[in-house]
């Protein structure tokens, strides 16, 4: 589970969990499944859906960006997990 404070949302509150999505924004933080540990991958700062573009930004602390397809994938999470952040 991953807790993001945000610095920006066009929304101010989003809920979505499915089998296969898992999102919520609330509070100014947005809580989601974790994704992947790669130990020397340190990301920085995040863009998700920016201007409806479905796509997931990654930037870095070293600098390098990635960009993916929009998931939002749940990883197996449960409703009540989704409350870990707010």
């Amino acid at each position: 589970m991953v807790c993001i404070k945000l610095d920006y949302s066009n929304v101010g509150n989003f809920y979505l969990l499915k089998n296969s999505h898992g999102l919520i924004i609330k509070n100014g933080i947005a809580t989601m499944s974790g994704g992947i540990f790669i130990e020397d991958k340190v990301v920085d700062y995040v863009e998700v859906n920016i201007n409806n573009n479905n796509k997931e930004k990654f930037f870095y602390k070293d600098g390098e960006t990635e960009e993916f397809e929009l998931s939002l994938g749940a990883g197996g999470i449960k409703e009540s997990d989704m409350r870990v952040c707010n």
